[in-house]
């Protein structure tokens, strides 16, 4: 079964005192093309979070909105550093997602919505 694979980096800054954290996902936006036959594609977030070490995916890391019967969710796993799910069926249209991360020391949570285009 084909894979994809995305990269969400963390850097959280303090400057005066205040903490910022800012989240990318490479690629952005996700596209799952048709050069490959498979319906099922397995999608792996992974979490680099070098730059900010307090920082993991919460426990519904990646929340796909509205999947229906397109994705399924493979969960978390890595402590806290990957998510998965799977492409099941292709339907050309596009899809919102959640990267949620928590800070472990705590509790804070911060989320960002980047897309998929379901090919």
């Amino acid at each position: 079964m084909p894979s994809v694979n995305v990269l969400v980096t963390l850097v959280e800054t303090i400057a005066s005192g205040n903490r910022t954290l800012s989240i990318t996902v490479d690629p952005e936006p996700l596209i799952i093309a048709n050069s490959t036959s498979a319906e099922d594609v397995d999608i792996v977030w992974t979490l680099d979070n070098t730059n900010a070490p307090s920082w993991l995916f919460a426990t519904k890391g990646i929340v796909v909105k509205a999947p229906g019967t397109h994705f399924s969710d493979n969960h978390g796993s890595g402590n806290g550093k990957m998510h998965g799910w799977k492409r099941k069926m292709r339907n050309h249209k596009k899809f919102v997602y959640t990267v949620n991360v928590e800070n472990v020391g705590d509790g804070t949570t911060l989320s960002w919505d980047p897309k998929i285009y379901n090919n």
